[in-house]
């Protein structure tokens, strides 16, 4: 896609990115505000599908409002980082929503969904902010899943320095295990640990947090949490530190939790 300087969204979103990455400390930093600033425009893209795919269309202002959410969702992440480190209980929708409360007081819909983009979907989120939060959220997870499928050597590149090698990387953290035998997302408070491998399978259990049609139909159509699944079996567990039989039984198991069946019988629950 062409990024639209000429769009004042764009052109502050683009401006908070560039300012954080001129003013890097170190390389871990200048690898995490270039991964967010890609990851906002492949957002950006998904959304635009998933407004192409919506039935009934959407009226243009929806869709705009749609796009906006998609674009300033991670503006936050520009102020991740203070002195070359990332700021502990840092929480990049609250600080981008008070972005865009000074910088675009009238975009009431694109602040919550800023704000709440990174939350589980739940009966408290507010009725006002929907669907631009529904959308917003299923442009985020699908957005990820299409970047790391296509970009997997250079987001491993990035992300495996922030998870160091230990004796248990390959083996399936207990509440993933559970969350997909019981078919819901994971909850990251229960996980007694997080390794590089628990983190990218965790994404695939997104798939209990899409909340629009269009969603899941881009994923049925492109099938991206299976190709994603394939992603993690052929280019990540070749990394991760274990025996050749380790590897080979993590890797039954990871089909096993996630088979293709449980993503169709998903995509049928909705209707797509």
């Amino acid at each position: 896609m062409q990024v639209n300087l000429e769009d004042k969204v764009v052109r502050f979103v683009v401006q908070e990115y560039v300012n954080a990455i001129v003013n890097f400390k170190n390389q871990a930093e200048l690898d995490f505000d270039t991964h967010k600033l890609i990851h906002t425009f492949q957002v950006v893209a998904v959304a635009q599908k998933l407004v192409n795919l919506a039935r009934p269309k959407l009226s243009l202002k929806l869709a705009r409002q749609i796009l906006n959410a998609a674009v300033l969702h991670d503006v936050g992440r520009c102020h991740e980082f203070e002195n070359g480190k990332q700021k502990k209980h840092f929480n990049h929708g609250v600080e981008g929503s008070e972005l865009i409360k000074k910088k675009f007081p009238k975009f009431t819909k694109e602040y919550l969904a800023t704000r709440l983009h990174n939350k589980e979907p739940s009966a408290a989120d507010p009725v006002e902010a929907q669907p631009v939060l529904d959308y917003t959220r299923d442009a985020d997870i699908l957005g990820n899943l299409e970047y790391n499928i296509a970009q997997m050597p250079i987001f491993l590149k990035h992300i495996l320095q922030q998870y160091p090698q230990t004796e248990t990387a390959m083996i399936i953290n207990q509440e993933i295990l559970r969350s997909a035998k019981e078919r819901h997302s994971c909850c990251y408070q229960k996980m007694e640990k997080f390794d590089f491998l628990d983190m990218m399978l965790a994404q695939l259990a997104w798939i209990y947090n899409l909340r629009t049609r269009s969603g899941f139909l881009l994923s049925k159509k492109e099938k991206l949490f299976p190709r994603y699944r394939e992603v993690i079996i052929s280019e990540v567990l070749p990394i991760i530190k274990g025996t050749q039989a380790q590897r080979k039984r993590t890797e039954k198991q990871i089909r096993e939790l996630f088979p293709d069946d449980m993503f169709l019988e998903e995509f049928k629950k909705h209707g797509v």
